[in-house]
C-alpha cells in the first residue's frame, strides 16, 4: 500500500498504524446503501450459543423420535454420497451467501443471474467453482470436482 502526502489539505496526513487500538483514530468514509426502511445493521440476538457449549454425544430416544423424518432423509442423502462438498458447490455456483437476509426461501431460487437472492451477477464456470470449493474446504481437487447425487447424475461415471 502506498501513502502519499499532499500539500494544502485540511485533514491529517494518513499513516499506517502499527497496533489495532489506533485504528479507530483513522479517517474513513463509507456509503450506506441499505434500503431506507431496513436497519443497516444485523439484528441483535441475545441468546446465542457460546462456542464452548457442551453438546451431547448422542440423541436421546425422545429426541430421535422427534427427528426421525429428517434423520431418514439424511441417511438417504449419505447413502447416495451427498456431502458438505456438494452443499458448498451449490452455494458457490448459485452465488448465494448462506447466512444473509434474503427476500424469499432457498427453494424459490430461480437460477437466473438477476435473481434477488444472488449477491453477484456473474456466472461462474465449473472450473472456477471447483477452485473456490478447494480453497474453502481444503480438500483435494478430485473430491471438489464431483457433482450431483450418484443415481441421478451422469457426471460421476457410476454404472447403475
Amino acid at each position: 500500500m502506498a501513502v502519499q502526502k499532499r500539500k494544502e489539505v485540511t485533514f491529517p496526513h494518513p499513516k499506517l498504524h502499527s497496533h489495532p487500538k489506533e485504528w479507530n483514530q483513522t479517517w474513513f468514509y463509507c456509503k450506506d446503501t441499505s434500503p431506507t426502511d431496513e436497519n443497516p445493521l444485523p439484528g441483535y440476538r441475545p441468546h446465542r450459543l457460546s462456542n464452548t457449549h457442551p453438546f451431547p454425544q448422542r440423541l436421546t430416544t425422545k429426541e430421535r423420535a422427534n427427528y426421525a423424518p429428517q434423520l431418514s432423509k439424511l441417511r438417504a442423502f449419505m447413502a447416495n454420497r451427498l456431502t458438505g462438498v456438494d452443499l458448498a458447490r451449490c452455494l458457490i455456483s448459485w452465488s448465494i451467501l448462506p447466512l444473509s437476509r434474503r427476500s424469499g426461501l432457498m427453494c424459490e431460487y430461480t437460477g437466473s443471474l438477476k435473481d434477488a437472492q444472488r449477491h453477484i451477477d456473474i456466472q461462474l464456470t465449473d472450473a472456477e467453482v471447483t477452485e473456490a470449493v478447494k480453497k474453502m474446504l481444503n480438500k483435494p481437487e478430485a473430491v471438489c470436482g464431483q457433482t450431483g447425487l450418484l443415481p441421478l447424475c451422469t457426471f460421476n461415471n457410476r454404472e447403475l
